[in-house]
């Protein structure tokens, strides 16, 4: 069976090179054999418990504490803001201070100034151009063709220009400078790669997947989560209100930290089922590296298929988790409580049911990094601001591409809370 026990045989491969790899070059998300390997191993010692307790966590509260101080401006003011964009601004800047230990610049992406929501830096609109436009190539096998006569391909080139413009002095400047993180107990990705290469060609293209899926996951995940929970077609859930509750009685105050996220149980339950919902990564695809055949799938009427070595096999989370026969009759529904068991106990879906983070040897490595974030954040948030949705009644639509935001944002106002938690 290819999906579990013959992983081995389903690779990145050519097709996806061809088209991401001007971007991505040799990064994790277009690499194969060794080179994927080596990313693997190295982040899973960046994204280690020890690295969260030691490093990560206060990376996260530090930023934390910067948007607490922007959204206590906001409420005072009355002022809407994108949740969306905020989230993506908080975890870009998180990730380049975890990620790579530099945060040069970073100041005017995220400030308590509210000022810094009226612009973005360079290299962030590009990040997004770019993917957006690299989403295309995805979908087009006359991409080149079609790129030059539309002269698409000068875009491209200029926002993938911008952003290694960003990237290669952080890289430049460690290759200068090494860090001694690791004598104290902290290492970040940068460190950890340079230990095999100080090629700034592979170094950028391995620094840059981690940086974009350290972005994209947490805001559009978390982004999504808050959407649920303000919703209008959720209002008979109480969801703000029950999230409060379950925070007046948890175990100390103030910010989450790492080993208390599995405690907050409603919050959990929240973020799996956002995530199941409105899977941040939609659709994938991978290649055949060998002819092999695709299992049967009785419960969908499919028999066995064929398949030859070269040919692309996709997969659609977006559909998986709204199929009545993986999930049930209410499969479309947002329901927290399918993720706890008669007695209360929470229930861990396997992850190829629950395939929102993937599964076998590329599951993603970032899933935890992104659940701490994103119910820090709701803890932090949640506990001194009551949020409102500029339109609770308006659908959430999902924005194609590669990783699936909100089309549009998520627009809100806050307002402080009398009992809040800190000084905002």
């Amino acid at each position: 069976m290819p999906t579990k026990k013959n992983h081995q045989n389903f690779i990145r491969g050519a097709f996806t090179r061809h088209a991401l790899g001007q971007m991505q070059r040799t990064g994790i998300f277009v690499s194969d054999g060794q080179a994927h390997h080596f990313q693997r191993k190295s982040a899973s010692k960046a994204f280690s418990r020890k690295n969260f307790e030691s490093h990560i966590t206060a990376v996260v509260q530090h930023h934390l504490k910067i948007m607490l101080s922007l959204l206590g401006k906001l409420a005072d003011s009355g002022t809407p803001f994108d949740f969306q964009d905020l989230m993506a601004r908080f975890t870009v800047c998180a990730i380049l201070k975890i990620a790579f230990h530099d945060d040069t610049g970073t100041d005017t992406i995220l400030s308590d100034d509210p000022s810094c929501l009226k612009g973005n830096a360079e290299f962030i609109l590009a990040f997004d151009e770019a993917q957006a436009l690299l989403d295309q190539r995805r979908r087009n096998p006359m991409w080149q063709v079609t790129e030059y006569l539309s002269g698409k391909k000068k875009i491209t080139d200029r926002a993938i220009s911008l952003i290694y413009g960003f990237l290669d002095p952080i890289i430049q400047r460690r290759l200068e400078t090494p860090s001694k993180m690791e004598e104290s107990g902290k290492v970040d990705l940068l460190d950890l790669f340079i230990q095999s290469t100080t090629d700034r060609y592979t170094l950028g293209g391995m620094c840059l997947g981690f940086l974009l899926a350290g972005r994209d996951t947490t805001a559009f995940g978390t982004a999504w989560m808050f959407g649920e929970i303000l919703h209008l077609k959720n209002k008979h859930l109480n969801l703000q209100q029950r999230v409060q509750d379950e925070l007046a009685i948890r175990e100390g105050r103030g910010f989450l930290e790492y080993g208390d996220t599995n405690k907050l149980k409603l919050l959990n339950a929240l973020w799996d089922e956002s995530a199941r919902l409105n899977t941040v990564s939609p659709a994938g695809q991978l290649e055949v590296a060998e002819d092999d055949c695709l299992p049967a799938v009785p419960e969908l009427g499919l028999p066995p298929r064929p398949i030859k070595k070269g040919d692309l096999v996709g997969y659609q989370n977006y559909v998986l988790h709204r199929m009545p026969q993986i999930w049930g009759d209410d499969a479309e529904e947002f329901k927290p409580e399918r993720w706890f068991d008669p007695d209360g106990n929470y229930i861990s879906h396997g992850p190829f049911k629950y395939h929102s983070w993937n599964a076998g040897p590329r599951s993603c490595l970032g899933r935890a990094l992104a659940t701490f974030e994103g119910i820090a954040t709701a803890v932090a948030i949640l506990s001194n601001f009551e949020l409102e949705l500029q339109d609770p009644s308006s659908p959430m639509e999902p924005q194609a591409g590669m990783n699936m935001g909100i089309a549009g944002g998520l627009w809100m106002t806050a307002h402080r809370r009398v009992d809040a938690e800190f000084d905002a």
